[in-house]
């Protein structure tokens, strides 16, 4: 007899999640080619009109994976994010070890093939990152209020953020070849090395811009 594979009965989220996991596990292996929802259907068991039924389209399966990617960034973020984002050194490193976590984790790799599909809207990863860029301009300005600075100017905040997180993608896809490391260990040695030396230069930064004072004199 050939044993009948049973088929797990999931509400709405949970068969949502289940396909984005596969979706996202097709997009490691194969990259954005790689996302056919008859493989994808296949690769858990359903048919392919089920994820259809979930998401409508190929396209709305990708603006799907898009919001999730996002939200995982911004789930890196949030923790150190809700407090003001002052010059504080130990701050601008949980901040920056959370973003490169995140893409180190596969983060990088999605957001890569998922901006250069065709059928992903264009735009749609910068409007999406845009709130993150509002949650750090915010707590800069509750900082900057705080101490009596020059209010930070919004396109300053925007391009903090796109810097870091250039960066950070960067790394997760190119580093150990940019750096020249040889081994896990030293990769890492060298990332700290070179995140310590960021973050240094983004506490000045901060600093200079906020208030018209030493370094030395402001308020934690």
């Amino acid at each position: 007899m050939t044993a009948t594979r049973k088929r797990t009965r999931r509400n709405a989220d949970d068969a949502k999640r289940v396909i984005l996991d596969a979706a996202e596990a097709r997009l490691a292996r194969s990259g954005p080619g790689g996302l056919r929802l008859q493989d994808i259907a296949a690769d858990i068991g359903l048919s392919h009109p089920v994820i259809l039924h979930h998401f409508g389209s190929r396209e709305g399966l990708l603006n799907a994976l898009n919001a999730r990617t996002i939200s995982q960034l911004k789930s890196a973020m949030h923790a150190v994010l809700d407090q003001a984002t002052s010059p504080r050194r130990e701050l601008i490193d949980q901040v920056l070890d959370n973003v490169f976590s995140a893409f180190d984790g596969g983060l990088a790799q999605r957001v890569a093939w998922l901006g250069a599909d065709a059928d992903n809207p264009p735009g749609s990863m910068s409007r999406a990152l845009s709130d993150i860029v509002d949650l750090i301009h915010g707590g800069r300005l509750i900082y900057a209020e705080r101490v009596g600075g020059a209010l930070p100017d919004p396109e300053d905040s925007r391009m903090l953020a796109f810097m870091v997180t250039t960066i950070a993608m960067g790394n997760a896809i190119f580093g150990a070849q940019l750096l020249g490391t040889t081994s896990p260990a030293n990769h890492t040695a060298q990332l700290n090395h070179f995140k310590a030396w960021l973050a240094r230069n983004i506490q000045f930064y901060l600093q200079a811009s906020m208030i018209d004072a030493l370094p030395s004199d402001l308020p934690d």
